[in-house]
């Protein structure tokens, strides 16, 4: 999903920690697949995050991101994963 996200962006309501979004989330497609990879990682091993992965996680490649590149996915499409996954 996270691969997807940033390819992509998201458009459509989420609630996050409580509170309610509803607004566009641009994509970053523009940046390189390692680029993406790193940042995604960065993310999700900062401010503690890394606390909350699973035991099995391993860092995305830029292999993961260029394989989600093609994918042409919509802002929309997304918003409709993020549901399916149970997040809000």
């Amino acid at each position: 999903y996270l691969p997807k996200l940033v390819l992509y962006g998201l458009q459509g309501p989420i609630k996050v920690n409580g509170a309610d979004y509803n607004g566009i989330m641009p994509a970053w497609g523009q940046l390189t697949d390692e680029q993406l990879a790193d940042v995604l990682n960065y993310v999700l091993n900062a401010w503690d995050n890394s606390a909350n992965l699973p035991a099995d996680f391993s860092p995305y490649t830029p292999e993961e991101i260029n394989a989600a590149r093609g994918l042409n996915l919509s802002a929309d499409q997304i918003h409709q994963e993020r549901q399916s996954l149970g997040l809000e």
